[in-house]
C-alpha cells in the first residue's frame, strides 16, 4: 500500500511526499526492488540526486544484477551530471539484457553527450531501428559541428591546422544536399546546419560566404541564434564592416552577455568604426567584468584567467590605438613586470615601441617573444614590419614572404605583405608652391613659383633605387626674373641605419652648370640621427642672385634628437659659397613638444631659430651681414575622416615670432597657415595648403601669400 501510494504521490509530482511514502514503505521490505527503485526516482525528483546515487551504491551487491535498480542508478549519476559513469552503467545493463533498447538509446545519446558523436553514430548504425531517422540526423550534425570545433582549436600555427574544419564543411554540405532533396530544405535540422555552416565558413577564413549565408538567412526572416550571429560579425570585421559588425555583436552579447570573445571584438568593432569613446568604454567593461582567477573552488584549483590577462593587455593597447601613447606603454609595461611570459602584453608593447618612434625598441622585443614562443604569429608579423621600418630589407621580405605562404588568411599578414609591395613600387614625389609678395626688398620676390618632383625606380637588389630628380623655380624682382632649372639623375642605397643619394645634375634653361650632390643620413639608435649634403651646384641659392649668373655650392651637417613621437630636438649648420666670393653661415635650431593628443584632436608646438651671416655686401640679392629670427608656432590638427588606412586631416598654424637684421633692427613676423592632408590607400598622399604671412626685410614689413601642393604616390 505505502508502495502505491509513493507511486501515485510521485504521478502528481508531490515529490517530497512520494519519498516519505517510500522510505515508510522500505522500512517495512527493504529488498523489494520496486520500492527501492521507487525511492530512487523520487529522490531523483525532488532535485536530490546524490541522496538516490548514496541509497543504491549501498545495495551495490544486488543492484549489479538487477536491471530497475541499475536504469535507476543511471538515471541518478546522469542528474548529477556523471555521464561517464552513468555510460559504464549502461554497459553492465546491455551484459545483463543485450537487447535491452532503452540501455542502448541512453548508451549512444550519452557517448555523443560527452563529446564522441562519431562514435554514437557508430554504435547507432550497430543497432538499426533504436533511433529515428530524426535522431541519427541529428547526431550527424552534432559530428560535424565538432568537427569544426576541433578545427577552430588546432594549432593554428601547423600547416594542416583547416584539415577538421574542410572536413566539417564537407560533411555539413552533404547533409544539407540531402535533407534539400527529402523535401527538407526548410526544417528546423537544415536551419540549425545553416548555422553551423556560418561558424565554420567563419573557422575556415572564406568570411565572404559566411557573411552572404547570413545575410540570406536574415532575408527569410530566419531567427540566427547569437553563436552564428558572432560567427558573421567577426567576418564582417575581417571584411572591414565595423559597423554591421558592431550591430551583430550587440545583438548576440543581449542574448549571451558573458561571452569573452564576442565582448572583446566589439571593442574592435567600435575601434576600427571611428568610435572612440565607445571603444574605450567597451574593453574597460570587460577588464571589470572578467575575473582574475578561474575555478576558484578551493585553494588546489584556483588559476590565473588567461581572459584576464587578455583583457587587461588589450585595454592597455587601446590607449595606443587612440595615440594616447604614453599611457599605454606605462600599462603595458607595467604588465610586463607583472607577467614577463605573457606574449599577448608583449607584442602589444613592442607595437607601442614602435609607434613612439622607436623601431629597435620594438626589434628586442619582438626577437624576446620569439625566442621563447618561435611560432607567435603576432610577432613574427610586427618583427616583419619593423625590419622593413629599419631597411632591413632582405631579413623583412624573407619574413614577410614566409608569413604570407603560412597564413595567408590571416589579416595582420595580408597587410604586412601589401606594405611590402607597396616598398616594392615605383614612388613619385611632387612639391609645388606659388605665391606673391607685397615688397620685393627680401628674398621672395612680387612673384614666385618652385616645382619639384624625384621619380624613384622599384629597388633593385634591394638596397638601391634609381631616381630621375627635375626642379624649377622663378621669382620676379625689381631689378628682373631668376630662374632656376635642373634635371638630374642618381641612384639611392638604403640599409639599415644609413640612406646615401648621389646625383648628377645639370641646367636645361642656360649653359650647362654640370653638378654633382651626395646627402646621407645615419640612425645612431632610436634617438639621435645625424645627416649631412653636399652639392656642387645648389639650389639654395636665392634666385634674385640668379640674375647676376650667381652660383654657388653648399654643405650642411645637422643632428636630431627625438625623445619619443611627441618630442625632439634639433640643429644643422650650413656654409654657402657664392660663386661671386661671398658666404653665407646659416645656423638652425628646432623644437617640437606635443601638448595635446587624441584620436581626433591634437595640438602641437614648434619652435625655430635661424642665424646667418654673410662675408660680402653690395650684392645684387637680399644679403645681411647678419640677422637671427626666432618662432613659435602652434599647429592644431583634427582628423575629420578615417577608414582604415585611409584619412583625411586638416590643421591650422598660428605663427608669431622676432627677427632682426643687421643695422635695420628687429621687427614682429608672423603666419597663419591651412592646410588639408588626404591618406589615400597607403599608396597615394595628397597635401595641401594656402598661407598668410608678414616678415620685415630691410626694415620694411612685406605681406605674402603662398600655396603649396604635395603628391607621394606609390605605383
Amino acid at each position: 500500500m505505502l508502495g502505491r501510494a509513493g507511486r501515485a504521490a510521485s504521478n502528481l509530482k508531490r515529490f517530497g511526499l512520494a519519498v516519505e511514502l517510500y522510505q515508510a514503505a522500505i522500512k517495512r521490505a527493504p529488498d523489494r526492488i520496486d520500492i527501492v527503485a521507487g525511492l530512487a526516482y523520487s529522490l531523483i525528483d525532488d532535485r536530490r540526486p546524490d541522496d538516490a546515487v548514496a541509497l543504491l551504491e549501498a545495495r551495490k551487491r544486488s543492484m549489479w544484477q538487477e536491471i530497475p535498480l541499475l536504469e535507476a542508478y543511471a538515471e541518478a549519476l546522469q542528474a548529477r551530471r556523471d555521464p561517464v559513469h552513468a555510460l559504464l552503467v549502461y554497459e553492465r545493463i546491455l551484459v545483463l539484457e543485450p537487447a535491452n533498447r532503452a540501455a542502448k538509446r541512453n548508451r549512444i545519446f550519452t557517448v555523443a553527450r560527452i563529446g564522441a558523436p562519431h562514435r554514437a553514430i557508430e554504435l547507432a548504425q550497430e543497432s538499426p531501428g533504436v533511433l529515428s531517422e530524426d535522431e541519427l540526423l541529428g547526431m550527424k550534425i552534432d559530428q560535424a559541428a565538432l568537427t569544426s570545433r576541433w578545427g577552430a582549436s588546432a594549432d593554428q600555427s601547423a600547416p594542416d591546422r583547416f584539415g577538421n574544419t574542410d572536413i566539417a564543411l564537407a560533411d555539413n554540405e552533404r547533409l544539407l544536399q540531402e535533407l534539400q532533396a527529402a523535401g527538407k530544405g526548410g526544417s528546423a535540422a537544415a536551419r540549425r546546419l545553416q548555422f553551423d555552416r556560418i561558424e565554420a565558413l567563419h573557422n575556415r577564413a572564406r568570411m565572404r560566404e559566411a557573411v552572404a549565408l547570413h545575410e540570406s538567412l536574415v532575408a527569410d526572416g530566419v531567427e540566427v541564434p547569437a553563436y552564428a550571429q558572432i560567427a558573421a560579425a567577426d567576418a564582417y570585421l575581417y571584411l572591414e564592416q565595423p559597423e554591421k559588425a558592431r550591430d551583430l555583436y550587440l545583438r548576440a552579447l543581449a542574448q549571451v552577455s558573458d561571452n569573452f570573445s564576442a565582448q572583446v571584438q566589439l571593442f574592435y568593432a567600435y575601434s576600427d568604426g571611428e568610435q572612440h569613446r565607445e571603444a574605450l568604454e567597451q574593453i574597460d567593461r570587460v577588464v571589470a567584468a572578467t575575473p582574475k582567477r578561474i575555478a576558484a573552488y578551493n585553494p588546489i584549483t584556483i588559476a590565473d584567467n588567461p581572459d584576464y590577462a587578455s583583457a587587461t593587455a588589450t585595454a592597455a593597447a587601446a590607449r595606443g590605438y587612440q595615440d594616447y601613447l604614453g599611457e599605454a606603454l606605462q600599462r603595458l609595461e607595467d604588465l610586463r613586470r607583472l607577467a614577463p611570459y605573457n606574449m599577448e602584453g608583449r607584442g602589444k608593447l613592442a607595437v607601442v615601441y614602435d609607434a613612439r618612434g622607436w623601431p629597435r625598441k620594438a626589434e628586442q622585443e619582438h626577437l624576446w617573444i620569439l625566442a621563447v614562443e618561435p611560432a607567435y604569429r603576432d610577432s613574427r608579423v610586427g618583427y616583419a614590419n619593423t625590419l622593413r621600418e629599419l631597411q632591413d630589407w632582405a631579413p623583412a621580405g624573407r619574413e614577410v614572404a614566409a608569413l604570407e605562404a603560412a597564413y595567408p588568411e590571416d589579416r595582420q599578414v595580408q597587410r604586412a605583405g601589401r606594405q611590402w609591395r607597396i616598398h616594392t613600387m615605383r614612388e613619385l614625389q611632387v612639391d609645388a608652391g606659388t605665391g606673391t609678395s607685397s615688397g620685393g626688398a627680401g628674398p621672395l620676390g612680387t612673384k614666385e613659383h618652385a616645382f619639384e618632383t624625384r621619380l624613384y625606380s622599384q629597388p633593385i637588389r634591394q638596397d638601391w633605387r634609381a631616381f630621375l630628380h627635375q626642379f624649377e623655380a622663378s621669382a620676379t624682382f625689381s631689378d628682373g626674373k631668376g630662374y632656376r632649372r635642373r634635371l638630374g639623375a642618381g641612384a639611392e642605397y638604403r640599409v639599415r641605419d644609413l640612406s646615401l643619394a648621389a646625383e648628377l645634375s645639370d641646367s636645361y634653361d642656360s649653359d650647362s652648370d654640370l653638378g654633382a650632390s651626395l646627402t646621407g643620413s645615419w640612425s645612431l639608435d632610436d634617438h639621435w640621427s645625424f645627416g649631412a649634403a653636399a652639392d656642387s651646384s645648389s639650389n639654395d641659392i636665392p634666385l634674385q642672385a640668379r640674375i647676376a649668373d650667381v652660383r654657388g655650392t653648399s654643405l650642411r651637417a645637422g643632428v636630431t634628437w627625438q625623445a619619443h613621437e611627441s618630442r625632439s630636438f634639433g640643429a644643422s649648420y650650413q656654409t654657402l659659397d657664392f660663386s661671386d666670393g661671398n658666404r653665407r653661415n646659416i645656423l638652425t635650431g628646432s623644437a617640437f613638444q606635443r601638448f595635446v593628443t587624441g584620436p581626433v584632436w591634437k595640438l602641437d608646438g614648434a619652435a625655430a631659430l635661424y642665424a646667418s651671416s654673410n662675408s660680402a655686401s653690395n650684392v645684387n640679392y637680399f644679403n645681411p651681414g647678419e640677422d637671427f629670427e626666432v618662432d613659435l608656432t602652434l599647429i592644431g590638427e583634427q582628423r575629420v575622416w578615417r577608414r582604415y588606412d585611409r584619412s583625411f586631416v586638416h590643421r591650422l598654424y598660428l605663427t608669431l615670432g622676432n627677427y632682426r637684421q643687421q643695422d635695420f633692427g628687429s621687427g614682429e613676423v608672423g603666419a597663419i597657415r591651412y592646410e588639408q592632408e588626404w591618406s589615400l590607400d597607403n599608396r597615394l598622399g595628397l597635401l595641401y595648403g594656402a598661407q598668410r604671412s608678414f616678415h620685415p626685410y630691410d626694415g620694411v614689413r612685406e605681406y605674402a601669400n603662398h600655396y603649396n601642393l604635395s603628391l607621394n604616390w606609390r605605383f
